[in-house]
């Protein structure tokens, strides 16, 4: 697939997703699709594996939106960097335990590498800061700025 086409691609996932059209993004995944949400240590497999990826996002923040802030295609490879806001009125899933919402509104940047085949989405890792995201729903103390 062409460069501009994997960045079509990638826009049109995020568009479903901010649309909350979970099965029409569907159309754009591979049925061997894997996915893992590395500060979650949580990992997804198949179109049902998908489904849940993003579900579960949309289900503690479901008014959230995506933006692609900045995007480098390379053949078959996808990095976006992505901005998203939402507000917390759904439980948060985590790997101990669902986190109850809080009603606060986040603010975010997220990193994800993307792996492309034949069109379609075949491999998803995620990058989060989930110290911040858990930060600005109060389940965790507001961290110092540090300057760099």
């Amino acid at each position: 697939m062409a460069a501009q086409s994997n960045a079509e691609l990638a826009k049109l996932i995020y568009e479903r997703f901010n649309q909350n059209d979970f099965e029409g993004a569907l159309e754009y995944v591979a049925d061997s699709w894997t996915g893992v949400a590395h500060h979650a240590g949580m990992q997804f497999a198949g179109k049902a594996g998908f489904l849940q990826f993003m579900q579960g996002f949309k289900s503690a923040f479901p008014d959230c939106v995506v933006s692609i802030s900045h995007q480098i295609v390379a053949g078959d490879e996808i990095v976006n960097q992505i901005t998203w806001v939402g507000t917390h009125t759904g439980p948060l899933p985590t790997p101990t335990g669902s986190i109850p919402a809080s009603g606060r509104t986040v603010h975010s940047v997220a990193c994800e590498i993307w792996r492309t085949q034949g069109g379609k989405l075949v491999s998803l890792a995620n990058y989060q800061d989930a110290v911040g995201i858990l930060a600005q729903i109060g389940a965790l103390p507001m961290p110092e700025t540090v300057g760099l």
